[in-house]
């Protein structure tokens, strides 16, 4: 009986953060570096305020957005702000952020980018969104959609085979 309350609540705060993702869809969003500048080599009180929200995203702001929307706004660490700080927190053993192998409807992926860093190219965990569907096409992800043209939208799309997952993320330590 505890096992299957237990499954039962995990089952719901994971439908929980994909209907308050889905309820995002549409809004804007925005590169972060389109709010705060380059905060990778040049951090500034911007790069922690801007792009979360209500109205307007950058990818991690929607996933801080909506975490704080289902467990409540004191869940969310303080220090953790973007895409690399939700991924650095999951692998250092957060308890809030578990890293997973296989995803489930609910968890976050993270997807590695290209960037330019002190003058030398990486890959690092450039873009976050929400897993919302996993079928026989694929996963579709909830996603602050942008690109460098104005009028991106936070979107619910299929993972482009393109784009390279570093892996996935569990919410709320399931």
């Amino acid at each position: 009986m505890l096992f299957y309350c237990l499954w039962r609540f995990v089952l719901n705060y994971k439908q929980e953060l994909v209907s308050a993702a889905r309820s995002r869809i549409g809004r804007g969003a925005r590169l972060h570096q389109e709010f705060a500048g380059n905060c990778f080599e040049n951090p500034s009180e911007l790069c922690w305020s801007e792009g979360t929200g209500t109205e307007e995203y950058d990818c991690s702001g929607l996933v801080i957005d909506v975490a704080r929307e289902v467990f409540g706004h004191d869940a969310w660490p303080d220090d953790v702000r973007h895409v690399r700080d939700i991924w650095a927190a999951a692998k250092a053993g957060n308890t809030l952020l578990v890293p997973r192998m296989e995803p489930e409807a609910g968890d976050l992926v993270v997807l590695a980018r290209q960037y330019t860093i002190d003058g030398q190219d990486r890959t690092v965990p450039g873009h976050i969104g929400f897993v919302s569907d996993i079928g026989a096409d694929g996963l579709r992800i909830i996603h602050a959609a942008t690109s460098f043209m104005p009028g991106g939208r936070v979107e619910e799309n299929p993972l482009r085979h393109s784009e390279i997952s570093l892996g996935y993320i569990a919410l709320g330590g399931s």
